[in-house]
C-alpha cells in the first residue's frame, strides 16, 4: 500500500499548486485590466465596470480603472465623461501617455482642436513613437488647416511603419484636397507599394484612375499625363500603372 502513497501525495501537491496559481491569476490586476479592455471592444459595459471596480480597490491600479471607464465612454461617444476619466489617470506615470492620447482623441471628436493639440503634443513629448497620438495630431492639424504639420506627422508614421500603406494613402488624400496633384500621385504610388486592405487599395487606385492589371506589391509603376498632374481636374484622371 505504501507504494501508492507517494504518487497520491504528488497528485495532491500538484493540485494545490494549480489552485494557488489560479487564485493568483484571478487576482492579477493586469489580467483584469486586459479583460476590461477586451470587454470595451465587445461592448460589454457590465464587465467593464466590474473590472474597473476591482481595479479601483487595488492599490496602484486605480488609474487603470479610469482608463477602462474612459475608453468605454469614448467608444460610446460620451466624450465629456471620457475626458474626465482620462484626466484622473494623467497623473500616474504608468497611464499618463495613454490618458493623454485618448483625451486627444476625445477632444478631436468634440471639435476642440486646440485642446486636442495640447494634450497630444504632451503625449508625444513623453513617447515620440506613439503612432496613435501622431495620427490624431495629424487629423487635428488637418482640421485646423495646417497641411504641412499634418503631412509631417503622417510621414513620420510612415517611417515608423515601413509596411503600412495607410499613412501615405492619407497623405495623398490631403495633397489631393489641396490641389497638389503631383505630390499626391507620388504618395499614392508609395501607398500601393505597401500593405493595404483590398478596399483601401481599390480606393487609392480609383482616386488616381489606375487601370487594374493584376500588379502585385513591389511591381507597380505609375505613369501620369501632364494634364492629369497639372490640370484642374480633381480626380487625376489619365494615370495608369504598368506591371514589370
Amino acid at each position: 500500500m505504501d507504494r501508492w502513497k507517494i504518487p497520491a501525495a504528488l497528485t495532491v501537491t500538484i493540485l494545490l499548486l494549480i489552485a494557488v496559481l489560479l487564485l493568483r491569476a484571478a487576482g492579477d490586476p493586469q489580467l483584469h485590466f486586459q479583460n476590461g479592455m477586451a470587454a470595451v471592444k465587445s461592448g460589454d459595459a457590465e464587465t467593464v465596470f466590474h473590472e474597473a471596480s476591482f481595479l479601483l480597490k487595488t492599490p496602484g491600479f486605480e488609474d487603470h480603472a479610469h482608463i477602462l471607464r474612459g475608453t468605454l465612454f469614448l467608444e460610446n461617444q460620451e466624450y465629456v465623461a471620457a475626458t474626465a476619466e482620462f484626466q484622473m489617470a494623467a497623473d500616474n506615470s504608468k497611464t499618463r501617455v495613454d490618458a493623454l492620447t485618448r483625451s486627444g482623441e476625445a477632444f478631436y471628436r468634440m471639435h476642440r482642436f486646440v485642446d486636442a493639440e495640447q494634450v497630444l503634443l504632451r503625449a508625444l513629448e513623453l513617447d515620440a513613437d506613439n503612432s496613435d497620438a501622431r495620427r490624431w495630431l495629424a487629423s487635428t492639424y488637418y482640421d485646423l488647416g495646417s497641411m504641412s504639420l499634418a503631412l509631417e506627422h503622417l510621414r513620420i508614421i510612415g517611417e515608423m511603419n515601413p509596411d503600412d500603406g495607410r499613412p501615405f494613402r492619407l497623405i495623398g488624400r490631403i495633397e489631393k484636397d489641396f490641389q497638389h496633384h503631383g505630390e499626391a500621385i507620388e504618395d499614392y504610388r508609395e501607398a500601393l507599394l505597401r500593405n493595404l486592405l483590398e478596399s483601401e487599395r481599390e480606393a487609392v487606385s480609383k482616386s488616381v484612375g489606375i487601370r487594374k492589371r493584376g500588379c502585385h506589391r513591389g511591381t507597380c509603376r505609375m505613369s501620369c499625363s501632364p494634364v492629369a498632374v497639372f490640370g484642374s481636374v480633381g480626380d487625376l484622371a489619365g494615370c495608369q500603372t504598368f506591371c514589370t
